[in-house]
């Protein structure tokens, strides 16, 4: 059975009023997104003990009587826009919108890994995040509502949700975001190499229109975020991001997992109440994406007395620095952390510091670094092991390795079973070459 006969069956249409000319494509996709918001009308929701989907009265207000929003047209049709203004005073937790106004741009290209966002400015950006009819990405799921957030020429931000109130406006909703797209010259946002550009990709596809998304350089804030705080929060979702790190708690937030449903009985009962969630819930997500920005960005150029930031923070800001190629300037913000940080923090920044040394040939300041740890704590088995290993290979000294080695052994109460093989392994190879040295010298 074909695609349009299960079609016919589903709705309970006669023969196809669809056009037999092949070439016409727009019009058959539009007839076949009608019908499928047939389908959809006729399918039952599935049923929720918190909310009232049923279907509204004739007296339910319009969408622009509850938000700040109006239709709007373009070349592709029809869909609802709803605007929100920021000031740049304006606030998302502990972060203003101005801030991001004077980003610091090359510790964006460095966030990112691409050297073009260098010679833009903040207020080129274009942040994004899209609501959708599935979680799983695929052909078959639409981004109902894309929301895109950029600063004006007066330092304002502002917040554009595009609203496809059917399928049937899914192109004008994608028409307008090119417009929107045109004027940027990067990209912001949260996973959205891995779901929304790639989704968005998709929908443009089909809908045979040019993605204006694929030019522009992107910073997936997610990655960064991962790898400079993920030390101290439970899990890299935005939520659990904007809490730890910008002290901002939403209130009666819509979980991501319930927006496919409101969208659903919106089209079955064009219920507006249920739908002000997800708009509010989108238009967060995107002041996050740009107070986050912020937050990463900065980490580069505060001290370690910023009350934004923890010392382990700024180890891993310095890790980051090392897998760029950015050595001077991990140096330099590890070497400051030992003269500041706890002691906690300081031991880090020293081990780090201590392979940069190593890297860079500096054995002098990679030993004496080496040695303050181990006296500090003779049971630091990085130390040892790093000593030891400047004993044997570097100075040929075996005895002295073998004593660091023998030290630990009997020191450090507990091992993993595989440290303790490979510790084992060392000392029994050092004790052999020190009694291949000193044939009638015992070890051990």
């Amino acid at each position: 059975m074909s695609l349009k006969d299960r079609l016919r069956r589903l709705t309970g249409e006669e023969e196809s009023p669809l056009k037999s000319d092949p070439s016409d494509h727009r019009e058959q996709l539009s007839e076949l997104r009608r019908r499928l918001d047939a389908i959809l009308s006729r399918r039952p929701g599935p049923s929720s003990s918190n909310h009232n989907f049923s279907r509204p009265q004739k007296n339910m207000p319009a969408l622009q009587d509850l938000l700040s929003g109006c239709e709007e047209s373009n070349s592709s049709g029809s869909f609802f826009r709803i605007d929100a203004l920021r000031e740049g005073t304006d606030s998302h937790g502990n972060r203003q919108f101005n801030e991001l106004a004077a980003l610091d741009m090359e510790s964006v290209a460095l966030l990112a890994n691409d050297s073009q966002l260098s010679e833009f400015d903040g207020k080129a950006a274009l942040f994004l995040d899209t609501e959708t009819t599935g979680l799983s990405g695929g052909t078959g799921t639409l981004a109902f509502l894309i929301g895109a957030g950029w600063f004006d020429d007066e330092g304002r931000f502002i917040v554009r949700q595009l609203f496809a109130r059917n399928f049937a406006e899914e192109q004008a909703v994608l028409t307008a975001l090119t417009d929107i797209a045109a004027s940027k010259r990067y990209l912001v946002t949260f996973n959205g190499k891995a779901f929304d550009v790639n989704l968005l990709a998709s929908r443009y596809i089909l809908n045979r229109l040019d993605n204006p998304l694929t030019a522009l350089p992107h910073l997936d804030l997610l990655h960064p975020a991962r790898r400079l705080f993920g030390h101290r929060v439970i899990n890299s979702r935005l939520v659990t991001l904007e809490e730890n790190l910008l002290g901002f708690f939403r209130e009666d937030d819509l979980p991501g997992s319930e927006v496919p449903l409101r969208y659903f009985n919106w089209l079955r009962s064009r219920n507006p109440y249920p739908m002000l969630d997800v708009f509010r819930h989108n238009c967060l997500d995107i002041t996050a994406l740009a107070a986050l920005t912020v937050h990463l960005a900065e980490i580069f150029n505060a001290d370690s007395g910023s009350p934004h930031y923890v010392s382990t923070d700024f180890c891993a800001a310095a890790r980051l620095y090392q897998d760029r190629g950015r050595q001077a300037e991990a140096c330099s913000l590890l070497e400051n952390l030992t003269r500041s940080a706890p002691q906690s923090a300081t031991k880090e920044a020293r081990q780090s510091l201590s392979l940069i040394y190593k890297r860079a040939n500096q054995w002098d300041k990679a030993v004496n670094l080496w040695e303050d740890l181990l006296k500090e704590n003779p049971e630091n088995i990085f130390a040892a092991e790093e000593l030891a290993k400047w004993h044997e290979h570097r100075r040929k000294d075996f005895e002295s390795a073998f004593r660091l080695v023998d030290d630990i052994l009997k020191t450090v109460p507990k091992f993993s079973e595989q440290e303790k093989e490979a510790w084992l392994h060392r000392h029994s190879r050092l004790q052999g070459r020190c009694n291949k040295e000193h044939p009638r010298r015992g070890h051990g």
